[in-house]
């Protein structure tokens, strides 16, 4: 076998003649070839952003079909949209038919297609186009219509009853507040007149426990009693009512009630200012008898003689035979007696007699 030469590389092959490797340097050689990595890589990202797109397209957002709106109530058609995963959106407009917070259009319409989670706006009516009303409630009637006037409107006044508010004061307004009215139109006040009449029950020949009894549950009170002397009634039986049974009354008036007495009933007589003696046949006259109280009064007093007061008072039933307690206004002269040399002075004294 040969030797090779030290001057040139050689390769030893397993079959064949020896060859010669090349070891230069090629540019365009390698310039072709990073053309061709750089087309393979290019390559495998347009076939993985395809793979990307494929996937994206199978996993599209659901969609849902609007449905139509109008002529429904703002919360109604927000509530429905909602539930079908829409986004609500509102926009007001005045409206001379169509009642406030009712749909009046929508953007989308009807039918449309959209996906879940895109907005849908509805337009919503704000009612008649004019001026804003206050809230009257509160306010007294003149007060009101003086407002009224100020925003170019006029008033009418409506009475009502009303058990908490107190008469006089506005209840509420036809249109209400916080709408609007039109300019120039006649807003209703409703004034209060306090609590209704209440109906004065059928209490005449019924014991007088039992119609205080009846006067609660109609929300009445029971005001004076006065007894009558009444043969063929049982004692404590009512006889009479003011007001009368079935008449109306406001609410907590008080009924006077005449209730039938055992004995013969008498008023008593006016007794005051009369003379002791005047007094006492006054009182004979109406089937009384007067018990005397004197009272010590001082010289000059316009009282002295005459009945200062009397006990019960004038006006009031009272049995016959009842005796009246008056007092009469007396004047005692003073009297000194002289004892060892010292003097002493009496008082007057007030005494009781009866007549």
């Amino acid at each position: 076998m040969t030797e090779p030469s030290n001057d040139a590389p050689e390769r030893v092959t397993e079959i064949g003649e020896l060859e010669t490797v090349d070891t230069a340097l090629h540019p365009a050689a390698l310039a072709v070839g990073l053309i061709v990595i750089l087309f393979l890589l290019g390559l495998t990202i347009f076939a993985f952003s395809a793979s990307l797109k494929s996937g994206s397209s199978n996993a599209r957002v659901a969609q849902v079909t609007v449905p139509r709106m109008a002529g429904r109530t703002l919360i109604e058609a927000q509530s429905q949209l909602e539930r079908l995963g829409l986004v609500v959106e509102t926009e007001y407009d005045s409206n001379e038919v169509i009642p406030a917070d009712t749909v009046i259009g929508q953007d989308p319409v009807a039918g449309s297609r959209l996906e879940v989670g895109e907005q849908i706006l509805l337009r919503v009516s704000d009612g008649l186009a004019g001026v804003d009303l206050p809230d009257f409630a509160g306010m007294k009637g003149p007060e009101a219509l003086k407002v009224l006037k100020t925003i170019g409107l006029s008033g009418e006044l409506e009475d009502a009853f009303d058990e908490q508010v107190a008469q006089g004061l506005i209840l509420g307004s036809d249109p209400a507040g916080g709408t609007r009215a039109a300019p120039g139109s006649i807003v209703k006040l409703r004034v209060s007149q306090g609590p209704e009449p209440r109906t004065v029950p059928e209490i005449v020949g019924r014991p007088v426990g039992e119609a205080i009894v009846e006067l609660a549950r109609a929300e009445l009170t029971v005001g004076e009693i006065s007894r009558e002397f009444s043969p063929d009634q049982v004692p404590g039986t009512v006889l009479a009512s003011d007001p009368v049974p079935a008449s109306k009354a406001p609410r907590d008036q008080p009924v006077n009630l005449v209730v039938a007495s055992a004995e013969q009933q008498s008023l008593v007589p006016d007794l005051v200012g009369l003379r002791s003696s005047s007094a006492s046949k006054v009182a004979k006259a109406a089937g009384m008898t007067t018990a005397v109280t004197n009272l010590v009064l001082v010289s000059g007093d316009p009282r002295i003689g005459l009945v200062i007061s009397q006990t019960p008072i004038a006006n009031t039933p009272s049995a016959a035979g009842t005796p009246i307690q008056i007092t009469v206004g007396i004047l005692l002269p003073a009297t000194t007696t002289t004892v060892a040399g010292a003097s002493t002075t009496s008082q007057p004294t007030t005494t009781t007699t009866r007549g």
